[in-house]
């Protein structure tokens, strides 16, 4: 999957870095695009000339270091996060999706929600904090499900209403209030597809930086009528196939993927 980079070393210690012409930048914006040179993302030295010097370190992948600057830059290209980790490779995919992750939750952050002050970056951790009131404010993470539901040699599989992605996905949504993750796949799977689910078994999670998430994925079977009543609000369709109809993926990148393709090979019971 995208955060499997070993034997590159991620590491997200909080610390002061001055930057220099071979760091990366991660510049964007809250409409999940970001920029790219020449098929890459941007190093300082590229962009230095570009922007005002508003630039925040992020994190490193081995002696890489990642920062992010508060300014885009609206007169140039802009990809969507969604294609951006499908062109980069292995451990720079993985960088930009993090760093979109952290640059959304320091754009969207700029005041505090209690006094309306305007925040300032903690000195000693990755947080944001009101100097007014007090309030600290730490990155957003969202948890949410994914569930790879199977009928005997059947998987369901659906296509979401909205959005650019097109491909075949499987029942997800974000946990609520007060709910388990394994509640959270039986709701889901009933309001999208108003069918019932058993032997919840958890299987991986995946950090899921276009939307701030932290991705939980299961396996589960059908319980009972296999009838989809699908929820057109939330799917465009939604449907039983086979491990026939699934195309082979030896690296696939999302956990969506990785979960289908357990379900070819068989891995799943």
């Amino acid at each position: 999957m995208l955060q499997d980079i070993y034997p590159a070393r991620y590491s997200l210690v909080y610390q002061e870095e001055t930057i220099s012409d071979d760091d990366l930048v991660i510049i964007g914006n809250l409409n999940k695009h970001l920029v790219l040179f020449d098929g890459h993302l941007p190093t300082y030295k590229q962009v230095k000339d570009l922007l005002p010097e508003d630039y925040r370190y992020l994190f490193s992948i081995d002696d890489v270091h990642y920062f992010m600057n508060y300014h885009d830059l609206p007169d140039h290209e802009h990809t969507q996060i969604r294609t951006v980790i499908r062109i980069l490779q292995g451990p720079e995919a993985f960088g930009a999706m993090t760093g979109h992750h952290l640059l959304s939750w320091y754009l969207t952050n700029r005041y505090c929600s209690c006094c309306g002050h305007p925040l300032k970056h903690s000195e000693k951790e990755r947080a944001l904090v009101c100097p007014s009131c007090g309030q600290v404010i730490y990155p957003r993470i969202s948890p949410a499900i994914i569930v790879a539901i199977t009928d005997g040699d059947r998987l369901l599989v659906s296509k979401y209403a909205r959005g650019a992605y097109r491909n075949y996905a499987l029942i997800a949504g974000f946990c609520e209030i007060g709910e388990t993750p394994e509640e959270t796949c039986k709701r889901e799977v009933m309001e999208e597809v108003g069918i019932r689910i058993k032997d919840i078994r958890y299987y991986a999670c995946q950090p899921w930086g276009v939307d701030g998430g932290l991705l939980l994925g299961y396996f589960a079977h059908l319980d009972g009528d296999d009838t989809l009543k699908v929820d057109h609000n939330e799917l465009s369709e939604a449907e039983w196939i086979t491990k026939d109809e699934i195309a082979a993926d030896e690296n696939p990148i999302t956990l969506t993927s990785t979960l289908m393709q357990e379900f070819r090979k068989g891995n799943y019971d």
